[in-house]
């Protein structure tokens, strides 16, 4: 299976439909699948984001992360602030497999229909972030959100839009980058 291929195939079954879960798309990174060698600069992919009311009270967040932990979910972005008084609300991506979104239903996710999320990933540099949010200004993106972090010497950047459609024009943008 080609890389590109092996990439792109991250499909799940949500109550008896088959949605695409995530859709990446290759831009010049080295990675290693399967003997395959694909050079790619960005790894630009499509996530699901799914967000619940907590309790504004010590151990309110930890009663929801705790939850997610017990069925095995293995959350790469989390994301929690006061919303109103004596409410949060809590982001987290991804939830994958019929046992974690049964329980993270159980305590108030929902896959959000409003917010539309961009996951980018590739060698940090200096001005990486002001890089990529002058290239989607100049495309007139309008962003709802901007969330980016650097681990050792890779950067790691959530990018949210209103519209599906505008999260696909992100990564078209970003393929070019």
């Amino acid at each position: 299976m080609p890389p590109e291929e092996a990439l792109t195939n991250s499909n799940t079954i949500r109550d008896g439909t088959l949605a695409v879960g995530r859709v990446v798309t290759q831009i010049s990174l080295i990675a290693q699948l399967r003997g395959w060698r694909a050079i790619m600069d960005l790894l630009v992919e499509r996530v699901d984001v799914w967000a619940a009311t907590i309790e504004d009270r010590p151990g309110g967040l930890a009663q929801a992360l705790a939850t997610l932990r017990d069925v095995g979910a293995d959350l790469q972005f989390i994301i929690a602030r006061r919303a109103e008084s004596g409410k949060g609300v809590l982001f987290v991506t991804p939830l994958q497999g019929d046992r974690e979104i049964a329980a993270a239903a159980q305590v108030g996710f929902n896959v959000t229909n409003t917010l539309h999320s961009v996951r980018v990933m590739g060698r940090d540099r200096p001005g990486i972030a002001a890089d990529l949010t002058q290239k989607l200004a100049e495309e007139r993106i309008n962003l709802r959100g901007f969330s980016g972090s650097v681990i050792g010497t890779q950067f790691l950047a959530y990018v949210a839009v209103d519209s599906r459609e505008d999260a696909n024009k992100v990564m078209e943008i970003l393929e070019k980058a």
